[in-house]
């Protein structure tokens, strides 16, 4: 029962975030003058409607994502004759409309992290001993709350990031950790499992309603670029990256919500940074693509050809279903052999 609450609210997370998405495309075209036909919560049959002036919200039968529908925004699809259509209106203001999604999940992920930086979140800038699990590896070596970890078999770390990267090294393995205790070095040797945890958190820091402002836009900017450091990294070498795909982010997503809402919150703030990469890389199809011929308009000063962006964004959306199937396809192999997929780290990794 609490594992169908868990999939059920994963699954609703997930579609707010890509509805959001959408929504802040809406917002900004409507601010632009364009002509909205329609925002709808899920897709399918459409099983409830209302009008706002001429759009049309609708809640539709799979609420999972969500889309806009802004007249003349399809390449090809008329609007000519209507000054208020996507396709008429300046070069900047539809790149203005076409980046507000990705802007939106930005801003969300921000807007996410500070709720959790007043309730509570893990301070992680040192490789410091919040909490131990009983049992753990960390427990049964001697580690004790507040003790700061300096190497891991020789290797400097300094934040509990690189701490939970030097461990995730070495399965199954016995490794040495120099450790600082007060004012006291001491050397722990800790014999770790497959696959290799410490089962130490973070400690927990909370901050004021203004603390928090600044603390989630660092933590904001730092995971972005992160995110899109490790995107590069899976680009440039596809066959040693462990991806994520649908199944395997809903996989995360239940696996933090079990943990609790700090955790789910944090994940999803991570996985509303991810939808933002992605969005905008150059892929046709996706809004970096829509980017990278609006971007061509303003420098050329002339629109590329509507059969060419036609062509290019239909192939584009071929390649990227057939993507999202051999992603899905590693997440069910997975899944089958009982590993969990690379996603967001936990709360105890992410913390500011």
């Amino acid at each position: 029962m609490a594992f169908a609450l868990n999939l059920a609210l994963a699954l609703l997370a997930i579609g707010l975030l890509i509805a959001l998405h959408e929504f802040g495309h809406l917002l900004v075209a409507r601010a632009t003058g364009m002509r909205v036909e329609r925002y709808s919560i899920g897709f399918g049959p459409v099983i409830a409607r209302f009008h706002i002036g001429e759009t049309e919200y609708c809640l539709s039968a799979f609420p999972v994502g969500g889309y806009v529908r802004i007249a003349g925004m399809t390449p090809g699809e008329g609007g000519e004759d209507d000054p208020r259509a996507f396709n008429r209106r300046p070069a900047w203001q539809r790149l203005l409309v076409i980046a507000a999604g990705p802007a939106t999940n930005e801003l969300l992920a921000a807007a996410l992290v500070y709720v959790v930086a007043i309730a509570g979140m893990p301070y992680t800038r040192v490789a410091q001993v919040g909490e131990l699990l009983p049992g753990s590896a960390a427990a049964q070596a001697g580690l004790a709350p507040g003790d700061v970890v300096l190497k891991v078999d020789g290797a400097p770390v300094s934040t509990f990031g690189d701490l939970v990267a030097a461990v995730r090294g070495h399965p199954g393995e016995t490794v040495a950790l120099d450790v600082r205790r007060g004012a006291e070095a001491r050397r722990f040797t800790v014999k770790l499992g497959t696959p290799p945890l410490l089962g130490v958190a973070a400690p927990v820091r909370r901050y004021g309603p203004l603390d928090a402002v600044p603390a989630a836009i660092e933590w904001t900017g730092r995971q972005t670029v992160g995110v899109v450091t490790g995107t590069l990294d899976a680009l440039r070498h596809p066959r040693g990256a462990q991806i994520a795909g649908p199944i395997g982010t809903v996989q995360v997503t239940v696996q933090e919500a079990e943990r609790g809402w700090q955790s789910l919150v944090f994940t999803l703030a991570l996985i509303s940074l991810a939808l933002a990469v992605f969005n905008v890389l150059p892929w046709p199809a996706l809004d970096g693509g829509r980017l990278l011929f609006l971007l061509f308009e303003l420098v050329a000063r002339r629109p590329v050809n509507q059969r060419i962006e036609v062509a290019f964004h239909a192939m584009g959306f071929l390649l990227l279903l057939g993507l999202i199937l051999l992603v899905s396809v590693g997440d069910v192999k997975r899944l089958a052999g009982g590993a969990s997929p690379t996603g967001p780290p936990s709360q105890a990794d992410a913390g500011p």
